[in-house]
Order: structure tokens, then C-alpha cells, then sequence
């Protein structure tokens, strides 16, 4: 099966763009050659694993449970094992990482509950599903695969070349984190969740009510995103409740025929407008902010907007 060039191209660049330009975190004064540049490495550790995993989901028929599921496993392997920020207490001398560090930080085990759960599900949903969500929907091709049999082996070698460069610039600059414990435990997350995605999904016949207007699922998911900006235990402990009653519907509606791509675009658009709208109260990690910071923040923005009217019209019904 022929390679279908343009969404994968689109994955390729959305993908990273969602998981480190959008909140303007680390965005230097020389502006758009340093975003662009960084993409370069950035487009094969978001884009292609991502590409790889939809690839196995469509080509296994997993549907979107199985496929989240292997996002998961590459959501762990990226924050826990890849750049180990979920078990570093001061990463890369961030300006106010302790505080976003230390208010969740469970003992014994040495990491971060605030910094795994943000980072592991900001990487499943805002990295990989997302950005999967959206040219899924614009093209719609969303049922197809997309990788022909040289493609996807190219995606795992640029992959794992991408993240043993980044890995390799993290010992450079922090030494080695985990601890052996640690690394065992992460990587039998990463088998079970892998293996929990190819298991047989048993979806229901039929939804027990039919799914809210797309607008509120748009509202509702950024509202949901927006409470993981508190980095305190009860904030914590209401995203992670929140999430789980979400997918529990989620299943449900997604059996009802009036369950359309617009929902799931209006997933995608919220997780990502959180984001942006976000990154106006990030503090870079330089510790201020600047006009290519504000700049990045409103471009941001703007995307996710046009991102949401492209996936509204790609839905519009044939007359």
C-alpha cells in the first residue's frame, strides 16, 4: 500500500508543534530559526512514534481504546525514560520547576505524581492523540493506513535515532536519574500497556444516552485540561477522577450514531486550546517572558483556531 504523503507530513510537523511550541515554554529571543530548527529532531520523537502506533491500530483494529493505549506506553517512555523529567527534581535548572516538582512528590518512590501525570498524559493526548485526531479528521482518511512497508520501518529508525539524541543531550547535561528500580518498573509499564492495546476491545452495542452538542465536548475538554495547570494534590486528584469518568463516556458515546468526527475534533481542539491559552501564563524556562514569547503565544493560538475551522468545514455535510 503507497505511502499517503500528506498526512503523514502533517502528523510529522503538528506533532511536535502541539507537544513543545504550543505553551511557549522554551522559546528563545532568535524566535522562528531556533522552532524551526528544532524540528528537525522534534518531528521524528513526536511524529513518528505516533504515526507508528495509529499504523498498528488501524492495521490490528484496535479503534481509538487500543490506539490511546500505545500512545500511553509511548507517553511513559518519553517522560520517564527518554528525558527522565518525571523522576528529576531539578531539570535542567527550569526557573520554578521545584515548584511544580516537590507539592506532589511521593517518597519511596522518588518522582513526581504531579509531573507523571501531566507529562505521560500530556504527551498521550497532546503530543501523539491529538495531532492523530485532527489530520485524521481534515483528511478524512482516518480509517486507512497510511504507511506503505519501506515507510515504516524509515519512522523506527528516525525514532529511535531522535531519542537517543535527546537522551544522550539529557546524560550530558544531568547525569543518569533513574534508578534501577525505576527503569524496570517504567519499562513493564510500557510492555503492559502495549500489551493491553492488542488485546480483543469489546466496545458496547449501544450508548446508554446520546453524546452533548460538539461545543460542549470542545468546552468541556479544555475546562478538563485547564484544571492540570494546579500542581497540589486536591487539583490532581479531581483531573485524574475527571479523565477516568471522561473515558468511561467516551467509550459509550463513541457507540451512539450520533457520535460524529466533529466530537472528536472538538476533543482535539480542546486539549490543544488549553494548551496555547496556557502558554500566556507559562514563565519560560529562561524565567521571562519577552515579545517572541508573546508573539509565539498568539501564533499558537491561532493556529489551534484554524486548525478547528479546518476540521469543522472537512465535516461540513455533502449538499
Amino acid at each position: 500500500m503507497r505511502t499517503r504523503g500528506v498526512p503523514v507530513l502533517a502528523v510529522l510537523l503538528l506533532s511536535p508543534v502541539c507537544a513543545e511550541y504550543l505553551s511557549a515554554y522554551d522559546v528563545s529571543t532568535d524566535g522562528l530559526l531556533t522552532l524551526l530548527g528544532g524540528l528537525l529532531v522534534l518531528a521524528p520523537l513526536y511524529g513518528a512514534p505516533a504515526l507508528l502506533a495509529r499504523e498498528v491500530a488501524v492495521r490490528r483494529g484496535l479503534g481509538w481504546p487500543g490506539l490511546l493505549l500505545l500512545l500511553t506506553a509511548l507517553g511513559v517512555l518519553q517522560a520517564v525514560v527518554i528525558d527522565q523529567s518525571v523522576v528529576n527534581a531539578d531539570y535542567r535548572d527550569f526557573a520554578g520547576w521545584s515548584d511544580l516538582w516537590q507539592p506532589t512528590y511521593v517518597p519511596g518512590l522518588d518522582f513526581s505524581a504531579y509531573a507523571a501525570v501531566a507529562f505521560v498524559l500530556g504527551h498521550t493526548v497532546g503530543s501523539f492523540g491529538a495531532p492523530l485526531a485532527i489530520v485524521m479528521v481534515a483528511s478524512r482518511d482516518g480509517a486507512r493506513a497510511w504507511l506503505g512497508r519501506g515507510s515504516a520501518p524509515a519512522l523506527g529508525v528516525l525514532y529511535l535515532a531522535a531519542a537517543v539524541l535527546v537522551h544522550a543531550d539529557h546524560l550530558s547535561s544531568e547525569g543518569w536519574q533513574l534508578s534501577t528500580g525505576q527503569l524496570v518498573g517504567a519499562l513493564v509499564l510500557v510492555a503492559a500497556l502495549a500489551w493491553l492495546a492488542l488485546r480483543s476491545w469489546r466496545t458496547p452495542t449501544r450508548a446508554w444516552r446520546p453524546p452533548p452538542p460538539v461545543v460542549l465536548v470542545l468546552i468541556g475538554m479544555a475546562v478538563e485540561s485547564a484544571l492540570g495547570w494546579s500542581v497540589v494534590w486536591p487539583a490532581l486528584v479531581v483531573t485524574v477522577a475527571g479523565l477516568g469518568v471522561l473515558a468511561l463516556a467516551l467509550v459509550h458515546w463513541g457507540a451512539c450514531p450520533r457520535w460524529t468526527d466533529r466530537h472528536l475534533a472538538a476533543l482535539a481542539v480542546g486539549v490543544l486550546l488549553s494548551r496555547a491559552l496556557g502558554g500566556f501564563l507559562v514563565v519560560p524556562v529562561d524565567g521571562g517572558r519577552n515579545a517572541t514569547t508573546y508573539l509565539v503565544n498568539v501564533g499558537a493560538t491561532l493556529l489551534v483556531l484554524a486548525l478547528a475551522a479546518l476540521t469543522w468545514r472537512s465535516t461540513h455535510p455533502r449538499r
